[in-house]
Formats: C-alpha cells, structure tokens, sequence
C-alpha cells in the first residue's frame, strides 16, 4: 500500500473556499475513474492547513494515477485554480508512505 499527502496552507479567511475547490477537484478526478480524495486538517500545527490524502494498492497503481491526472486537461486546469487559494509565501509540498517491510 501507498499512501500520498499533498499540504496546502489556504489563505486566512479562505478555509471553505479552499475546501470547496478541492472537492469540486475530486468530484471530476473520481468521474475520470481517479481514486477518491480524503480531506484532513491537522489537530495542531499550522493554520489553514489543509492535506489531499490519497492510497494506492501500489507504486504502480500510484504511477499509472499519476500520469492520468498530469496529462488531463480539464483536470490540470481546475488544479491550477488552487494557487488562487494558497497562503501567500507558503508552497505546497507532497509526502509519500510505503507499508513497512516485512524483514526476515
């Protein structure tokens, strides 16, 4: 299993708007037949932060997913709109997890 994050600060006062994109982004990914998007918001930390959570059985499942959505442009134009909502000065940034291994 393969779990993708992607943060994004959303500007103060603009939380729902934020939101609000993100779920219109993952509406039109799942219709393309994307997995589906989970949305969460830390407990603690950084205000406004708002992380894209993804799982993928694989790597290449998550690769495969990957080059649909870079390659799709109405989704590419929609994903774009999302700087509109970004925190000035903060960049959004990815993590990727694995299971861990099995050691012998």
């Amino acid at each position: 299993m393969v779990r993708t994050r992607f943060h994004q600060i959303a500007k103060l006062g603009h939380f729902k708007e934020t939101l609000e994109w993100a779920n219109e982004l993952d509406r039109l990914c799942r219709k393309k037949g994307l997995v589906k998007t989970r949305f969460l918001s830390p407990a603690f930390g950084k205000t406004n932060h708002l992380i894209f959570e993804n799982e993928y059985p694989d790597w290449a499942a998550y690769q495969k997913e990957q080059n649909a959505f870079f390659s799709d442009l109405e989704i590419m134009t929609l994903f774009r709109k999302g700087i509109d909502f970004r925190e000035p000065g903060e960049l959004p940034w990815s993590e990727a997890e694995e299971e861990a291994p099995l050691l012998a």
